[in-house]
């Protein structure tokens, strides 16, 4: 900020302001991306014992505050230079790109963490785990707090829940909800493909796989309900966006077996009774028959009188030129020909025949 308000004073010393200001910008984005994302702060006076959420917290709220005032630093050294010489400010946008890029890696970086754990820590917990015997188990059957989960999905829920619980207090609720729908789509995808490579990797001991996917209903049923309580709790934490997981559908095609809720199942069957078809009661058969009956009667009385001018209009012998000039005159006074006649009848008739 001095060397733009010295720019504003010295407008001979504008051009000097914009190549020491964009030092300084590129020497914090070099040093913060060597401390943090390169470790360097491990090693460095700091003696750091390793790098962990907080700190990219940190290193991801300076990196937006910077970026949020790049362009009002841009505009004030704009305003002190020349038009000729505008085209020093194209450093100070790639300067900005560059520390964009870098507050990406930082964010991604949180999703490193969580794949460390899951797929370091958690993953070779997956072994010996047997979903047809957790379904046998009255004890796992479901308890106050909800269904019991095995140690690899219970692993999975308990440390995104603690991380949550660092970046809540650190980060902006925009940034929270960015890092957080990442880390869902990393275990959306990666939960059933370490379930499936566990499936087939050997055991050291025997060379059998150590884990095997449930061959029985209920054990299949146990496993996706365990999946499904994961996300649901991961959709429960606070202040980040629902993700849509499609884990469950994976494993539902990799075992040929389609989980349905409780709640699914009663809703199927609540549409099912809606749509089925209702019998009509005695009563109501009674109300129509005897409705039919009325509308009968009425179309054959309203009948008659077409029959009557039928008859008429066949009966008539072919009129001649003398009839044809006296209907012509009728029809320019006003009065209706036999044609008319007959279709005003069919007119009155046509509601009862339509009912």
């Amino acid at each position: 900020m001095t060397n733009v308000a010295a720019s504003a004073h010295f407008q001979t010393l504008a051009t000097n302001a914009v190549t020491k200001v964009s030092e300084l910008l590129r020497l914090f984005n070099t040093r913060s991306t060597q401390l943090v994302l390169g470790a360097g702060a491990i090693h460095s006076s700091a003696r750091l014992k390793s790098i962990n959420a907080k700190h990219l917290s940190m290193v991801t709220q300076c990196l937006g505050m910077v970026t949020a005032l790049l362009p009002h630093i841009r505009a004030s050294l704009m305003a002190q230079l020349p038009p000729k010489q505008h085209m020093l400010l194209n450093e100070i946008d790639k300067i900005k790109k560059e520390i964009t890029d870098h507050n990406e890696k930082v964010l991604n970086k949180f999703v490193t963490i969580i794949g460390g754990i899951v797929e370091v820590g958690l993953a070779p917990r997956i072994a010996g785990t047997n979903f047809d015997a957790r379904a046998a188990d009255p004890a796992l059957s479901g308890t106050s707090d909800g269904i019991v989960c095995c140690v690899f999905l219970d692993g999975v829920s308990t440390n995104t829940r603690k991380m949550h619980q660092v970046l809540d207090m650190m980060l902006p609720p925009e940034h929270l909800q960015d890092v957080f729908s990442r880390i869902f789509a990393y275990l959306d995808n990666k939960v059933p493909t370490l379930l499936a490579a566990a499936a087939t990797t050997p055991s050291p001991n025997n060379g059998a796989p150590a884990f095997s996917f449930p061959s029985s209903d209920d054990g299949k049923r146990r496993l996706l309900l365990e999946v499904e309580s994961m996300t649901v709790c991961l959709n429960g934490l606070p202040g980040v966006l629902p993700w849509d997981f499609t884990c469950t559908n994976v494993l539902e095609r990799k075992m040929d077996f389609f989980f349905k809720t409780p709640s699914t199942e009663d809703q199927a069957t609540n549409n099912t009774d809606s749509e089925s078809p209702v019998e009509p009661s005695a009563g109501s058969l009674t109300l129509e028959s005897n409705f039919v009956e009325e509308h009968v009667t009425e179309e054959h009385v309203a009948e008659e009188p077409e029959s009557e001018v039928s008859d008429e209009v066949s009966g008539e012998s072919t009129p001649s030129q003398a009839d044809l000039s006296e209907s012509l005159d009728a029809k320019d006074e006003g009065f209706p020909t036999h044609l008319s006649d007959t279709s005003k009848i069919m007119t009155a008739a046509d509601p009862v025949g339509s009912s």
